[in-house]
């Protein structure tokens, strides 16, 4: 089971998969926006449709909360993902203070709110604590080590989760 510390804002399921739709994303599931597939294609629309913003947000990660031992109707679809601008994933323990601490740059920050209120109006930005217990979304994702501190820098090519999404795609 994996544990992130984020710092970002709730994008509502809902309007993630209105944007989805609006904008023809086809390589993009709103139900596994956590995958390889799904980040890329999204990440593609916006610098596409943001070109200003996303040059401040580089590594743009999508979490999404998961629990596989949830086998009720409403586990399948969550009502939120976390889009982020910053990812630190817990094996174990975290010292929370001290990733909060490293902080986000001003023009980060401000890219993030432009992006929010494009996206999701009203929505706060801040710090969130994440779990997903599925192994094989967190597999999608690449965990680097861009100054040292391990963060989630980008994603993990996954040929099995790519026709995993045409086959959603198609339902």
């Amino acid at each position: 089971m994996s544990v992130f510390l984020v710092h970002g804002f709730r994008w509502p399921r809902k309007s993630a998969r209105i944007h989805i739709i609006l904008n023809n994303i086809d390589d993009a599931a709103p139900e596994y926006m956590m995958a390889r597939q799904s980040t890329e294609a999204l990440n593609e629309n916006f610098n596409k449709l943001f070109p200003q913003i996303m040059d401040n947000l580089p590594a743009l990660q999508f979490i999404e909360p998961y629990d596989p031992t949830d086998e009720t109707s409403a586990a399948l679809t969550q009502p939120y993902c976390f889009i982020s601008d910053f990812v630190e994933r817990s094996e174990a323990y975290l010292d929370v203070t001290a990733v909060m601490n490293k902080g986000v740059k001003a023009a980060q920050w401000d890219a993030l709110a432009d992006l929010r209120d494009k996206l999701a109006p009203g929505e706060k930005i801040g710090w969130y604590v994440v779990h997903n217990g599925d192994e094989e979304r967190v597999k999608s994702l690449r965990v680097g080590k861009g100054e040292d501190d391990g963060s989630i820098t980008g994603s993990q090519s996954s040929r099995k989760l790519g026709g995993m999404f045409k086959q959603l795609m198609k339902k």
